[in-house]
């Protein structure tokens, strides 16, 4: 299976392929590029997860994937609107693109923030957010809840006093896969905006 990863200039990362059984191949400390990872088992599913060393449990995104068939899935795209301060407090608003017939559970990884469920297309805004936290936005595909995952990396703001203030900080990632069956699909997955 032939992996791109798009990654930040600098930073390096773990990429592995595992199964039910454990871990099937993996390659260590590369950074941005192609790479191949092999040989997989056949006809089982197989979870392909790429870890930033220097953000190892923020930053990492597994895709199940059962082989020989090749999964289709909806896109989703996140893109940040404004990311801002109010009241010492942050909140971010987003827009969320995605197919009519996808529904979409949107949420962080920020114990006690609002969250989406059952949503569509149109923007979402996540309030309260605690200054200076570190967490991900996440769109799962309510079909396809560990193949269409869409995550946005963000890196809290600073708020001070009642300040507001817009400042964007985002990363994304993204995997793009292609296992290489058929007319070559890709399985759009994690990246960073800077």
């Amino acid at each position: 299976m032939d992996i791109e990863i798009f990654g930040i200039q600098g930073h390096t990362y773990d990429l592995w392929a595992e199964d039910t059984m454990g871990v099937i191949t993996s390659l260590n400390n590369i950074s941005q590029g192609n790479y191949l990872l092999g040989p997989l088992n056949t006809n089982t599913s197989i979870a392909v997860v790429v870890e930033d060393e220097l953000q190892p449990y923020d930053c990492y995104h597994g895709i199940g994937i059962e082989q020989p068939r090749c999964v289709f899935c909806s896109e989703i795209e996140l893109s940040i609107i404004t990311n801002y301060c109010v009241d010492g407090a942050q909140s971010l608003k987003i827009n969320l693109d995605a197919d009519t017939s996808t529904i979409i559970d949107l949420y962080t990884t920020i114990e006690g923030v609002n969250t989406f469920n059952n949503v569509g297309s149109g923007d979402y805004t996540f309030n309260n957010i605690p200054s200076g936290e570190e967490f991900l936005v996440i769109a799962e595909d309510t079909s396809k809840p560990y193949d269409c995952n869409r995550i946005i990396y963000v890196e809290g703001l600073q708020c001070n006093g009642d300040s507001t203030e817009t400042v964007i900080q985002t990363l994304e990632y993204f995997i793009d896969t292609d296992p290489g069956y058929g007319s070559g699909s890709t399985i759009p997955t994690p990246q960073v905006i800077t």
